[in-house]
């Protein structure tokens, strides 16, 4: 997110907006992955 602050263009707003989006479309995909092989994690913190 912090490339909106740094872009005043309305093309590279939409380019920025474009970028988040793929990497949140991603991210939903490797997390079903993740789900449907049971693959969990350990969030203790020792």
């Amino acid at each position: 997110y912090s490339n909106f602050e740094n872009v005043v263009d309305p093309d590279l707003i939409d380019s920025c907006i474009y970028e988040m989006n793929a990497v949140q479309n991603r991210y939903k995909f490797l997390l079903k992955q993740a789900k449907a092989a049971n693959i969990t994690i350990n969030s203790q913190i020792t």
